[in-house]
């Protein structure tokens, strides 16, 4: 039900990652579908944004394992970002 819920309202759900820690996946970022690591960054904290050179990117699948990205990187559902200042 809650996969359907995120679907029909047009929103993902992408988890932060801190450096050194583990994921925490119980309180995911919840975006609008199209949203970028820019967008994330606002969400977290507007001034970040102006500090943000890139982010890594992981995905459940391995599909991506730390994949450098830009800002404008579009995020998908259920990945993991880590910024970087």
């Amino acid at each position: 039900l809650g996969s359907i819920l995120y679907q029909t309202l047009g929103v993902i759900r992408v988890y932060g990652k801190e450096s050194g820690k583990p994921v925490d996946k119980s309180d995911p970022f919840v975006l609008k579908k199209g949203a970028n690591v820019e967008d994330l960054a606002e969400r977290i904290h507007r001034d970040l944004v102006a500090k943000l050179q890139y982010a890594r990117v992981w995905t459940e699948d391995g599909r991506f394992d730390g994949l450098r990205v830009p800002r404008d990187y579009m995020l998908e559902e259920g990945q993991i970002v880590q910024l970087y200042t």
